[in-house]
C-alpha cells in the first residue's frame, strides 16, 4: 500500500510538474549548494535499489568541490530521473555516474554530467518518442513509471540554460547526457 502510494505521489508531482512547465510558471529557486554532495546524496539514495539488482554503481564527480549556484532541488530532481532509469532499465553490469565542469569564465560553470549503463538500450524507432509525454522506450509500463520524467528533465535542464541528449544500442546500454549552466556564487542573477 505505501509502495502504490508512493508511486501515485510521484505521478501526480510529475504531472503538476509537467503543467507548471508547459505555462511557465515553475520557477527555479536558485542558491549555493555543493554539486559533489548532491550527486553522491542522490547516487546513495538509489544504491540499495542498484544493489538488490545486483548492480555496480560507480560515482566520480571531478573539479566539483566548490559551492556553485542553481536549484539544487531541480538539480536532484533531473539526476534521480537519469539514474533511476539508468537503475531500472539495468538487469546486470553496471551504472556509471560522471560529472565535470565543460566549461567555465568568470560568471558561469557549464556542467556536464553523464550517466551510463549497461541495460536493455533504446531502439532506434524509439528515440524519437523518448521525450514526449506519456511515452516509454519500453513500449508500455512494464517496469513502471509514468513516462513524464524524461520529457520534464530535459525541460528543466533547459530553464537551467542546458539540455538532455543520449546515445544507445539495444542490448548494450546507454548514455545520457545533461548540461547544466550553473552560476558561480557572488554573482547577481
Amino acid at each position: 500500500i505505501q509502495a502504490s502510494g508512493r508511486s501515485l505521489l510521484a505521478i501526480l508531482d510529475d504531472v503538476l510538474d509537467l503543467s507548471r512547465l508547459e505555462v511557465g510558471r515553475l520557477r527555479l529557486q536558485v542558491e549555493a549548494f555543493d554539486v559533489a554532495a548532491a550527486i553522491e546524496d542522490v547516487v546513495g539514495s538509489l544504491a540499495e535499489l542498484a544493489q538488490g539488482k545486483g548492480l555496480e554503481l560507480a560515482v566520480i564527480a571531478e573539479g566539483l568541490r566548490r559551492p556553485l549556484c542553481g536549484d539544487p532541488a531541480r538539480f536532484r530532481q533531473i539526476l534521480v530521473n537519469l539514474v533511476g532509469n539508468a537503475i531500472k532499465f539495468t538487469d546486470r553490469g553496471q551504472v556509471a555516474v560522471q560529472a565535470r565542469p565543460l566549461a567555465e569564465d568568470a560568471e558561469t560553470v557549464t556542467l556536464l554530467g553523464e550517466v551510463a549503463d549497461t541495460g536493455v538500450g533504446i531502439p532506434p524507432e524509439a528515440a524519437e518518442r523518448l521525450f514526449r509525454a506519456f511515452s516509454q522506450a519500453a513500449g508500455g509500463s512494464a517496469r513502471g513509471g509514468s513516462g513524464l520524467g524524461l520529457l520534464i528533465s530535459r525541460q528543466l535542464a533547459s530553464l537551467m540554460g542546458g539540455d538532455i541528449e543520449f546515445e544507445s544500442q539495444p542490448g548494450r546500454g546507454s548514455v545520457f547526457r545533461v548540461t547544466l549552466c550553473l552560476s558561480r556564487p557572488g554573482v547577481p542573477e
